[in-house]
């Protein structure tokens, strides 16, 4: 009866799937583009650009050199309007997000959605493109790294908890507790070592286009690798 119990409580529990974007969703680094758009536009400086890239390029080994990139690049976008910068997102988005989205991702969100599953971006991408990535998908939320904007303007500090590494579990532990879901119920699709934290604490990690390291750790736990490859 326990066992039966059991099984029936966590068939009613609504089930989320959580889904990176960067190189799982969309086959690169949606970061780069953004900051090239507004390089481009002449909002963001190059040498910022490039400051920004190497402190990305080390993210994997110093978790507050992604703040730091993204620090760096609030310089110049603060006190810009929320709207303005959105607005160049999606430009971003329609022009180089859009044509390298995974046709087996939206089939994968698909396939959720059709099971009654919640659907939640995680990503440490910029929420100017990753905002319309998810207004794509149409799913029910998503988390990502931006300012903090007051009163529609754009301020020169970033928003914490920042949505990497440890960030991603503490939203989508948030998320799971507002849906009254355990995050043994849960889903996650990810690419990366970054992403090992939320992988370990969900119920069903699926690792999408692994990277070396999690590919390893995914064979070791038996866990079901996706290869996407396929463009919308």
């Amino acid at each position: 009866m326990y066992f039966v119990n059991k099984l029936l409580i966590s068939y009613r529990m609504n089930a989320i799937a959580f889904f990176d974007v960067d190189h799982t969703l969309f086959d690169g680094y949606s970061g780069y583009h953004a900051t090239r758009i507004l390089v481009e536009k002449k909002i963001v400086q190059y040498r910022h650009l490039l400051a920004a890239l190497f402190y990305r390029a080390v993210a994997s080994y110093y978790k507050g050199d992604v703040y730091k990139m993204y620090e760096i690049l609030l310089k110049d976008l603060a006190g810009r309007s929320l709207e303005e910068v959105m607005r160049i997102g999606k430009e971003c988005f329609e022009k180089d997000i859009r044509p390298k989205l995974f046709q087996e991702g939206e089939k994968a969100i698909a396939e959720h959605r059709n099971l009654g599953h919640k659907i939640y971006l995680l990503s440490s991408g910029p929420g100017m493109v990753i905002d319309h990535v998810a207004d794509f998908f149409k799913v029910d939320g998503a988390r990502s790294i931006g300012p903090v904007v007051t009163q529609g303007i754009i301020q020169k500090e970033v928003r914490k908890p920042l949505c990497y590494q440890d960030g991603k579990s503490i939203f989508a532990q948030q998320i799971a507790k507002s849906c009254g879901t355990d995050l043994s119920e849960c889903y996650y699709y990810a690419d990366s070592i970054d992403d090992l934290s939320l992988m370990l604490r969900v119920g069903h990690p699926r690792p999408v286009n692994p990277d070396k390291e999690i590919r390893e750790i995914a064979q070791q736990n038996q866990w079901p690798i996706r290869y996407y490859r396929q463009y919308l």
